[in-house]
């Protein structure tokens, strides 16, 4: 799509046969780790471990990408990302050293939601973590900016076909850790 995004791979220091991370962070604008950067520490003790990762910038890397964005392009964008996401993915097991077999996918708010997708699109990740996703995109979409409740409706209903919970049984047989906080106010118990 013509966009450039940063990425960082953190591998083992030995050459070998290693098992594969992809990692795809959470937006929060007001973290200074919303971004690639959030998942360092745990890519490199994955790697003393023996496990190659590779950690994404997105498309809501930018802090300001929330407010920049309208639900009219929300569509388009996620498939854009999408796509990057398998980019990613390509890029992660063109890595000398990963085993194919043994990818697992982690992924923390839109990074979580984005991963169902993936996983829907792509069968290559063998195992997910998912940690505080929501199961509708316009959960989150639709904070901001505010539209009226006719517009909300009709924008519910044109993302269902890509929400987290329409997809998530397509990842299949692959084993789905999921990881929600007990007083999350953007993931509350009854959408966890």
């Amino acid at each position: 799509g013509g966009v450039r995004r940063v990425a960082e791979i953190i591998r083992p220091a030995a050459p070998g046969s290693y098992a594969a991370a992809l990692f795809v962070h959470w937006y929060e604008p007001e973290a200074h780790y919303s971004n690639r950067t959030q998942f360092v520490e745990q890519a490199k003790e994955l790697a003393r471990r023996g496990v190659i990762s590779l950690l994404v910038e997105t498309m809501w890397s930018d802090r300001d990408w929330f407010y920049k964005r309208t639900q009219a392009d929300d569509i388009a964008n996620s498939m854009q990302q999408l796509a990057e996401l398998r980019q990613a993915l390509d890029l992660l097991l063109a890595e000398p050293g990963v085993d194919p077999r043994r990818v697992a996918y982690i992924g923390h708010d839109f990074g979580a939601m984005y991963g169902v997708l993936l996983g829907a699109a792509d069968p290559r990740p063998s195992c997910y973590v998912l940690m505080a996703g929501t199961p509708r995109f316009p959960d989150w979409y639709l904070y901001y900016p505010r539209l009226p409740e006719a517009e909300r409706a009709a924008f519910r209903a044109s993302f269902a076909p890509h929400d987290p919970i329409a997809q998530i049984g397509r990842l299949a047989p692959a084993p789905l850790l999921f990881q929600f906080g007990t007083s999350d106010p953007h993931v509350p118990a009854e959408r966890a």
